[in-house]
């Protein structure tokens, strides 16, 4: 049965395509959910490789500003909030013909009252987690990738050196793959 759920995910082989990165820069900007800090981590917006986020007073968000034509929105009680994320996955990152693999330890939560403010005071690229499918990457993965902003080309789930674990998030494979595997969702 494992062998069979095995070659189901190598054949649905897929990416995700068009996610924006930035960087985090240090471990203390980067945070953590999963208790542990590295160079290599990955933060990822809300609904990317799982990424769930939800307000610690169990509030809707509030509305703080608009910023850029779009309206931005803060957990009400000006706490971060708590996420959930797949602690230890490992992503590869394409992008203008670099790779890079980080892993996943943190979050870029859209309703962050950091995030939120930082969006109103500045916006441009300080909405990416707000307003688009962002990786927030710690110095190593961004560096590796050039160290500059931009869309990468695709993000895989698994190590950039074992391409037959890239698999779209949200698909079938995805869902047997993570089964097999059985990460450990943190919060």
């Amino acid at each position: 049965m494992r062998i069979q759920s095995l070659s189901l995910i190598i054949m649905g082989i897929s990416v995700i395509k068009s996610t924006y990165i930035t960087t985090c820069h240090n471990d203390q900007e980067c945070g953590t959910v999963c208790g542990s800090y590295g160079d290599d981590t990955i933060g990822a917006s809300e609904g990317l490789f799982d990424t769930s986020c939800t307000c610690q007073d169990g509030k809707d968000p509030s509305y703080l500003c608009n910023r850029d034509g779009k309206n931005v929105y803060v957990c009400s009680d000006r706490q971060p909030p708590r996420c959930s994320v797949h602690c230890g996955s490992s992503i590869c990152i394409e992008k203008d013909g670099k790779r890079a693999t980080g892993v996943i330890r943190s979050a870029c939560p859209k309703h962050h009252p950091q995030n939120a403010q930082a969006c109103c005071d500045h916006g441009g690229s300080y909405c990416t987690c707000i307003f688009e499918d962002t990786l927030d990457l710690n110095w190593k993965p961004y560096a590796e990738l050039g160290g500059n902003n931009g869309y990468s080309s695709k993000a895989y789930w698994g190590s950039c050196s074992n391409l037959n674990t890239a698999l779209r998030v949200g698909s079938k494979q995805t869902e047997l793959y993570l089964n097999l595997i059985q990460p450990k969702m943190c919060s």
